[in-house]
C-alpha cells in the first residue's frame, strides 16, 4: 500500500506532460466579478440546432436548452452532442401544451417523461431545471413540475419577426448583468441573431453562462416549486468551475496521480482516453498509475450545466534501466545505469522490490545462488528485472535459469570449459551451433593440441575458431568447402555434428562401446554418407532422437541443444 506521507514531490514538471482540450472552452474575456447573462432556447431541439452548436461551439460559449421531449426523442444525436459539449439540458415539457389547462396529474406527466427521455438521449444528464411553455403556470402547475422554474428577462420576439438583424438588436438593446435570454432555436433567423449578439456582447464585457451557472455564480439555490427570472448582481461572484488540477509523486518506485478542485466540486475522470462526461468514474483520492496512462477529467458541481473545462493528460516518468550485475570470483557486483538510483535484490530467487536488501557493495554468492535485482528509488520507477544463475560449479549465466531443461548441461560443459558465453555472462542458448564454434569445442576437448597452420580465404589471424579449424581439418575430422574456406559462419546440423563427432571420437581413439543404433522414423531422410556415423554416435546414446522417434538429421543444431549432447561425453553426464 501507498504511505501517501511519503510522497516526496508533489509536482514533477519533468515526469508529467499534460496536454489541455477544451470541449467547451470556459470564457476567459471577461474577468471575475463582470457582467453575467444566461442565454437559452427552447422549442427544441430541431434541424436549426446543430448549426447553433457549431456557432457556440467556435465562440466557446456554454447556453441552456430547454427541450421538449417529443423534439428530444425526434433528435437523439443533437441532445447528446450538446450535453458533451458542454451546455446545459433543461425541460421545457413534452408536448409545449398549456400547462394551466392539464391537471395535476397530466402535468406532472408532460415534466416526467421528458426528463425520462432527455436522461437516456444525453447518455445520463440529470439535475434538471424547468421551463413552463408560455410561461403559464399557477400553484398546481408549480408543484406538478417539481423542479426549480426558470422564467426569464429578455425576449427579442424572435418567433414573431423571424429577421436574424431584429433577433440581435433587440437582445443587445435589453441585455443587463443577471439576464436570461430567450431565444427559440427551432428558427434559422433565431439561430443567426442570437450569435450575432453573442459577439456583441461579449465585446462589450459579458461572460455567457448557462442558467445553472448564473445562479451559482450569484449564490442562489434554486428551490424546486419556486420561479426564477433573473440573477442581478448582488456583490457575489463565486467565480467559473476550474478544471481540476492533476499532480504525480513517485513514492517507492510507483507513480501517484492526485486530483484536486474547487471546494464542494466533483472530480470525475477516465484512465483510457474517453470521454469522463460519459463514461467517467467519481475520484476520491490519489491512485497508483504508471506512464503512458491517458487521464481525462473534469470537475462539477452539477454535470448538467454547471462543470469545467476538460484536461486530458498522458502521463509519463522516468522509469529505471534494469541493473547491470556480473560476479567476479564469487562475489555479485550490481550497478543502475541510471546516477542516483537505487539497487535492491535478492539472492534466493525472490521477487525483488523496495523490501530486499538494497546493494551497497559486493556480495559474496553461494554457487545455486538466484540473483534477481531491480533499479529505482524515491524519483524512478522501477526497472524491469535483471536476473542471473551462479550454477553449482561457479559459472554465471544471465540467460540461464535452474529450472532450464538445459541448465545441468550447461553448467557441465561450461564447467568443463568447452561451451562457453558468447560474451556478458550470456550462454546465448536459442542461437544457432555455428562451424567454427563447433570446431572450438571439439579442439578444446582434444586438450586443444597443435596442429599445421594452414590458412582459410575466409579466416584472418587472431580469429577465435582458427586454431580449432586448423587442427579438425589437419585431423580429418572436416574438410574445407569447395573454395578452399572454412565457412566458420554456417549452421551445422545434426547429422553434420554426427559425422564430425564420430570421426573425433576416432581420432581420439574413443570410439568403442555402445549399444545397437537406434531405429529413427525418419531414417530414410538421413544421407547416405552419414548414416553410419548417425548410426555410432545413436549407438552411444550421445544423439539420440525427439519424443517422436525421429533423428531430424537437417535440423540445425542450437547451443542449448549442443550443451546436452557434449555433456552426454563426460562421465556423470548432464541431461
Amino acid at each position: 500500500m501507498i504511505d501517501m506521507n511519503r510522497i516526496i514531490k508533489r509536482f514533477l514538471a519533468a515526469v508529467l506532460i499534460p496536454a489541455l482540450l477544451w470541449m467547451i472552452p470556459l470564457p476567459t474575456r471577461a474577468a471575475q466579478g463582470g457582467k453575467l447573462i444566461a442565454l437559452t432556447f427552447d422549442d427544441g431541439p430541431g434541424k436549426p440546432t446543430g448549426g447553433l452548436l457549431d456557432g457556440l461551439k467556435e465562440r466557446g460559449i456554454p447556453v441552456t436548452f430547454f427541450m421538449l421531449g417529443n423534439c428530444a426523442e425526434s433528435w437523439p444525436a443533437t441532445v447528446e452532442r450538446a450535453y458533451r459539449e458542454g451546455h446545459q439540458i433543461a425541460n421545457h415539457s413534452w408536448s409545449h401544451a398549456n400547462m394551466i389547462y392539464l391537471s395535476g396529474e397530466d402535468a406532472a406527466w408532460e415534466f416526467r417523461r421528458t426528463n425520462e427521455e432527455l436522461k437516456k438521449n444525453s447518455g445520463g444528464a440529470s439535475g434538471f431545471l424547468a421551463r413552463v411553455p408560455y410561461g403559464n403556470y399557477n400553484d398546481t402547475v408549480r408543484a406538478a413540475v417539481g423542479m426549480p422554474i426558470i422564467g426569464w428577462t429578455v425576449d427579442p420576439l424572435d418567433w414573431k419577426y423571424r429577421n436574424a438583424e431584429t433577433v440581435r438588436k433587440n437582445i443587445v438593446s435589453s441585455a443587463f448583468d443577471g439576464a436570461i435570454v430567450l431565444v427559440h432555436d427551432i428558427h434559422p433567423t433565431s439561430v443567426e441573431g442570437a450569435l450575432l449578439a453573442v459577439d456583441d456582447l461579449t465585446a462589450a464585457g459579458y461572460e455567457f453562462v448557462t442558467v445553472r451557472e448564473l445562479f451559482r455564480r450569484r449564490g442562489i439555490d434554486l428551490q424546486n416549486g419556486s420561479v426564477y427570472r433573473s440573477a442581478p448582481p448582488n456583490g457575489t461572484d463565486k467565480g467559473p468551475v476550474a478544471p481540476p488540477v492533476l499532480e504525480t509523486s513517485v513514492t517507492d518506485g510507483v507513480l501517484t496521480v492526485t486530483m484536486s478542485a474547487g471546494e464542494g466540486a466533483e472530480i470525475r475522470c477516465t484512465l483510457d482516453g474517453s470521454d469522463p462526461v460519459f463514461f467517467g468514474w467519481k475520484y476520491t483520492g490519489p491512485f497508483a498509475a504508471w506512464p503512458g496512462l491517458n487521464v481525462r477529467a473534469v470537475a462539477a458541481y452539477c454535470m448538467n450545466g454547471s462543470r469545467s473545462g476538460e484536461i486530458a493528460v498522458t502521463l509519463t516518468c522516468p522509469e529505471a534501466r534494469p541493473p547491470k550485475m556480473t560476479v567476479e570470483d564469487g562475489r555479485l557486483i550490481l550497478t543502475s545505469p541510471d546516477p542516483g538510483a537505487a539497487v535492491f535484490y535478492t539472492t534466493d530467487g525472490g521477487r525483488p522490490g523496495h523490501d530486499s536488501v538494497r546493494y551497497d557493495a559486493p556480495v559474496t554468492l553461494d554457487p545455486g545462488s538466484v540473483v534477481r535485482a531491480v533499479s529505482g528509488g524515491e524519483h524512478w520507477l522501477d526497472s524491469g528485472e535483471s536476473c542471473g544463475w551462479y550454477s553449482p560449479l561457479g559459472v554465471f549465466f544471465r540467460d540461464v535459469m535452474p529450472e532450464d531443461w538445459f541448465a545441468r548441461a550447461v553448467d557441465t560443459v561450461a564447467g568443463a570449459g568447452w561451451l562457453r558465453g558468447v560474451g556478458d555472462d550470456l550462454f546465448s542458448p536459442s542461437t544457432p551451433l555455428y562451424r567454427g564454434q563447433l570446431v572450438t569445442i571439439l579442439h578444446r576437448m582434444a586438450g586443444e593440441p597443435d596442429a599445421e597452420a594452414l590458412t582459410f580465404p575466409d579466416a584472418s589471424e587472431g580469429d577465435y575458431f582458427l586454431p580449432g579449424a586448423r587442427w579438425a581439418v589437419s585431423a580429418g575430422i572436416t574438410e574445407r568447402d569447395e573454395d578452399g574456406g572454412f565457412s566458420p559462419g554456417e549452421t551445422v546440423s545434426r547429422e553434420e555434428l554426427a559425422v564430425m563427432l564420430h570421426r573425433y571420437l576416432a581420432a581420439t581413439g574413443t570410439e568403442a562401446g555402445g549399444d545397437s543404433p537406434l531405429p529413427f522414423a525418419d531414417r530414410d531422410e538421413i544421407s547416405p554418407d552419414a548414416l553410419s556415423a548417425v548410426d555410432a554416435v545413436s549407438a552411444r546414446g550421445i544423439l539420440i532422437g525427439d519424443m517422436e522417434g525421429c533423428f531430424r538429421p537437417k535440423a540445425f543444431l542450437t547451443r542449448a541443444e549442443a550443451a546436452v549432447i557434449f555433456a552426454r561425453l563426460l562421465p556423470n553426464d548432464a541431461e
